[in-house]
């Protein structure tokens, strides 16, 4: 059954704000590997042009944000499937993977699609029409910018913290332990000092090699002194206090210390007003429709990016919206507010009638490919 009509599509585009109504918080897979030692996990940067010139910015990226609609638009349409056919398991994992990641792709060659089968996979599946897939390919009709501060915002928040030795903040709990694990953690505490101390004696050395190599380099022509040649090298306390720590490591039981300071994480600050657009490009009353639902089920739980237990990642949003026909231009048409856990407000006529016309998934397939014979 062909339900789409292509007379009917048109593009829709939606400017506005996302603002963080708690700290944003993503780290790009790329930037997290290239860490070097204890730095904060860093946010991605991009370079935006202002009237001082090319300045650069943290950003959310607009892969996170269209990341989470997906899973909505999967989640929404699963309950519909559930709901109608009384099925409380109707995907399959290929399906799963297909309506979330668009397929995974194997190593058979890309085959090209027929400008039939397009259509005919957009008519039956109006997730995959939105959204794109790769197995079998089929462009997406969403385009989700990024989320870039109003302002340029070089400096982020940094959030630390530390794990905390709970037999530490509540002596109490020791009591719970068999005799055995006392002893283990009394040992432990005893080679945690152990190690700390010659941490501090380590740095504390290093800065007198820093300072002697300087002096050095003064008065490089001058003879040195007697004592400084009975002196056995710094170098060589260096060394034993690396062996020694080795040593206490190798008796520890646990790989880490149990209150280590935590490295944190770069963060986009809580107020922040982060510019973004939305194009829906020749959709169909239905494809719309079910973006907008998507939105709504987005609003439900409206938390981006990482280290949500901690709070982070709370959106709302509010974008004006215009809508382009072939051949016209784009035409103010309202807007849509997002209000975190409650839902969005559209203003629009034209989107609250579209809004309830995806209202059933019967007539349409939403199976992976690879799950029909």
């Amino acid at each position: 059954m062909n339900h789409q009509q292509p007379e009917h599509s048109t593009t829709w585009i939606l400017d506005g704000f996302i603002t963080a109504e708690s700290p944003l918080v993503t780290t790009l897979p790329a930037l997290k590997s290239s860490r070097k030692g204890n730095l904060p996990s860093p946010l991605p940067r991009i370079s935006i042009y202002t009237e001082s010139g090319l300045e650069e910015t943290i950003y959310f990226p607009g892969s996170g944000i269209r990341g989470k609609l997906r899973r909505c638009a999967r989640d929404l349409v699963r309950a519909m499937v559930m709901e109608e056919s009384g099925n409380p398991t109707p995907f399959s994992i290929m399906t799963h993977y297909y309506l979330t990641l668009g397929g995974i792709k194997d190593s058979e060659p890309e085959r090209r699609q027929d400008v039939t089968r397009v259509e005919t996979l957009r008519s039956e599946n109006p997730l995959i029409s939105l959204f794109g897939a790769s197995t079998p390919w089929l462009s997406s009709k969403l385009m989700v910018g990024h989320a870039i501060p109003s302002y340029p915002l070089s400096q982020p928040s940094v959030i630390r913290g530390v794990r905390s030795n709970d037999f530490g903040r509540n002596p109490n709990q020791i009591k719970y332990l068999p005799p055995e694990d006392v002893d283990l953690m009394l040992e432990e505490a005893l080679l945690n000092q152990q190690r700390s101390r010659l941490k501090q004696e380590l740095v504390s050395i290093e800065k007198s090699i820093k300072k002697r190599d300087s002096g050095i380099e003064q008065n490089r022509d001058q003879e040195p002194s007697d004592s400084e040649n009975r002196e056995p090298p710094l170098e060589d306390r260096v060394e034993q206090i690396h062996q020694e720590i080795e040593e206490i490591n190798e008796k520890s039981q646990f790989t880490v210390s149990i209150g280590l300071p935590l490295a944190g994480y770069e963060a986009i600050p809580q107020n922040t007003q982060l510019a973004q657009r939305i194009v829906l490009r020749n959709v169909t009353h239905i494809e719309l429709s079910l973006f907008l639902q998507t939105l709504d089920q987005f609003a439900l739980d409206p938390i981006i990016g990482s280290h949500a237990s901690t709070g982070n990642g709370i959106i709302s949003a509010q974008w004006e919206v215009r809508q382009q026909r072939p051949k016209t231009p784009a035409q103010s048409d309202g807007q849509i507010r997002l209000i975190p856990y409650e839902g969005i407000q559209i203003s629009s006529p034209t989107l609250k009638q579209h809004y309830g016309n995806f209202s059933s998934t019967k007539g349409y397939n939403f199976s992976s490919p690879k799950d029909i014979p």
